[in-house]
């Protein structure tokens, strides 16, 4: 009945109150506390890993514009000898996330990821309910 009477429900984009009220100081500040604070579980659970290597999770600030802070795993090394290229910038990290196939004297093995990036929002889903 409120789309006959022509309400398709709140306005969105520039001006409106969902965006006046993304933008205002404090919401700002929260997004980056939570950041941090899945970054930090993120660095406990990474912490664990029998060789981190050069690996390091990071904070990365939205642009002007945006809102959403990003949470990132970062291997910058050599990986098996072979300095990082563009075909291989972050295997490493990839494989200490996720998971890799291991060499062994019987043939191949998966060794799974220590999922800290995985873990580290799920502990935040876990504890304030999950969004949207």
């Amino acid at each position: 009945m409120a789309e006959w009477l022509g309400f398709n429900g709140p306005p969105k984009g520039p001006g409106s109150v969902e965006d006046i009220v993304s933008h205002l100081p404090a919401v700002k500040s929260e997004l980056k506390a939570q950041g941090s604070a899945i970054a930090a579980r993120a660095r406990s659970y990474l912490s664990l890993h029998h060789d981190t290597g050069n690996a390091r999770i990071t904070v990365v600030a939205p642009p002007q514009t945006k809102l959403d802070w990003h949470v990132a795993l970062y291997d910058v090394g050599e990986q098996d000898g072979v300095p990082d290229r563009t075909d291989n910038g972050n295997k490493s990290a990839i494989s200490i996330e996720l998971g890799h196939w291991q060499k062994t004297k019987t043939g191949r093995v998966w060794v799974d990821g220590i999922h800290a990036l995985g873990n580290a929002v799920e502990d935040r889903v876990k504890k304030y309910g999950k969004s949207s």
